[in-house]
């Protein structure tokens, strides 16, 4: 039994980290998305030019990382993170009012 444990124990999945979500509705915002847009440009320009030259000593994965350390740097400075909204009460003064109305009807035991 205690084996069994250890082994379930072990083999439970570790939760991921959660995703950085960016504020891209700023991006509806033409001054925002002009700045954004020029700023991912210059990143970027390096790495276009590698590929432009088809060297191909630069393997693909460290070309995806530059491209997605470019978008994401550049969100992150512009676009900033996402603001949580305020958690909503699962039960109101409705909800409440209706529980109690349950209690006073019930017959005490």
């Amino acid at each position: 039994m205690l084996m069994a444990n250890i082994r379930l124990m072990l083999k439970v999945q570790k939760k991921s980290a959660t995703l950085l979500r960016y504020d891209t509705k700023k991006l509806d915002e033409p001054p925002t998305s002009s700045e954004y847009e020029t700023e991912v440009s210059k990143r970027l320009s390096p790495v276009i030019e590698v590929i432009e030259m088809n060297q191909d000593d630069v393997s693909v994965n460290v070309m995806y990382a530059k491209v997605v350390g470019a978008f994401n740097d550049t969100a992150k400075k512009i676009l900033g993170k996402v603001k949580g909204k305020p958690a909503k009460e699962w039960l109101t003064d409705a909800t409440w009012k209706l529980v109690e109305e349950r209690r006073n009807l019930k017959p005490k035991r």
